[in-house]
C-alpha cells in the first residue's frame, strides 16, 4: 500500500520542522492588525517557553487553530503548570491564561508582498517592545475601567458612548507608535 501524497507532505513538513525549528504560517485576521496584515507569511521559529521575552509575538495553539497574539507575562497555577498571557495589539482585553505547552514558538519574519522583513533586528525589536509595554498599559488600564464602570458607571447611569470615548483614548498611543512601526517597515 503506497502512502498518499498528503501523508508524505505531512512527513516532509515534520522532517523540516524537527531539522530546523522553523516553520511558516499565512496569517489570517485583524487582531495583530497593522504589525500582520491578511495573508502576510509569518516565520516562526519554535522555541521553549523560558525562551520567550515580553513583547514577543507568539504562535499558540487553540483548540484546532493557531492564535497569534503578544506575549505579555507568564504565570504559575496552583498545581506548578506554566501559563503564558498574551494579547492581539487590537484588543483591548487580554486572552485567558494558555498552557505553555501550546505555545508553538515565536514570529521572527514576515513576508508582504515578495519582502522578507525580520523582526529579530536591534531597531524593530525596541520599537515592539515599546509597542508591547503600551498594550500591557491598556490592557490594566482597560481593565481597571471594566471595574469601575461596573460599580461607578451602572450606578449613575453613564452613557454607553462614553466607553467608545474610553477605547479611542487608550488606543491612539498604540496606533501612533503601530503606524511608525509600519511606516519603518515598509520602507
Amino acid at each position: 500500500m503506497r502512502p498518499s501524497v498528503q501523508r508524505v507532505a505531512n512527513l516532509l513538513r515534520k522532517k523540516h520542522i524537527e531539522n530546523t525549528g522553523i516553520e511558516r504560517f499565512i496569517y489570517r485576521g485583524r487582531s495583530m492588525n497593522p504589525l500582520f496584515v491578511d495573508g502576510d507569511v509569518l516565520t516562526v521559529k519554535h522555541c521553549s517557553f523560558s525562551c520567550l521575552c515580553f513583547a514577543d509575538v507568539i504562535v499558540y495553539r487553540k483548540i484546532e487553530n493557531y492564535i497569534v497574539h503578544r506575549f505579555l507575562y507568564s504565570c504559575t497555577a496552583s498545581d506548578g503548570r506554566f501559563y503564558v498571557v498574551a494579547k492581539g495589539d487590537n484588543s483591548f482585553s487580554k486572552d485567558l491564561p494558555v498552557l505553555a505547552d501550546l505555545v508553538i514558538g515565536k514570529v521572527v519574519a514576515l513576508q508582504r508582498g515578495g519582502k522578507l522583513i525580520k523582526l529579530e533586528n536591534v531597531f524593530l525589536k525596541i520599537w515592539l517592545f515599546l509597542l508591547g509595554g503600551i498594550s500591557l498599559c491598556q490592557t490594566v488600564l482597560w481593565d481597571g475601567l471594566i471595574n469601575i464602570k461596573l460599580k461607578f458607571f451602572n450606578r449613575y447611569k453613564i452613557h454607553p458612548c462614553f466607553r467608545n470615548w474610553v477605547q479611542l483614548v487608550l488606543d491612539f498611543p498604540r496606533r501612533i507608535i503601530s503606524r511608525l512601526i509600519f511606516g519603518v517597515v515598509s520602507c
